[in-house]
C-alpha cells in the first residue's frame, strides 16, 4: 500500500517542516487533478470526433482493470476474514 501511494507523490513530504509539506501537498494535489482532467479531456475528444473504436477499447480496458482490482480486493478481504490458509509464494 505504501508503494502504491508513493507512485502518486511527485514531491516527498519531510518530517518537521510544515510549510514545505503544505506546498508539496498542494503540488501533488494539482498534479493528480491535472492528470484526471487530461484523461477526461481525451475521453471527451474521442467522443466528439467519433473515434468510437478507440473509445470502446478504452472503456473495455478501464472496465476490465476496475473489475480485476475490486475482485482481487474482495478475495483478499475474504481470505483475511475467514482465515483461509493460503500458501503465498
Amino acid at each position: 500500500e505504501a508503494a502504491l501511494s508513493k507512485s502518486y507523490q511527485v514531491f516527498e513530504l519531510q518530517d518537521g517542516n510544515s510549510g514545505q509539506n503544505f506546498w508539496a501537498s498542494i503540488g501533488n494535489t494539482l498534479i493528480i487533478i491535472g492528470v484526471i482532467c487530461a484523461m477526461t479531456f481525451v475521453v471527451v475528444l474521442l467522443y466528439k470526433f467519433r473515434c468510437m473504436k478507440f473509445f470502446y477499447g478504452y472503456m473495455i480496458v478501464v472496465t476490465t482493470m476496475l473489475l480485476g482490482y475490486f475482485t482481487t480486493n474482495i478475495i483478499l478481504i475474504a481470505i483475511r476474514k475467514y482465515d483461509i490458509p493460503v500458501d503465498w509464494p
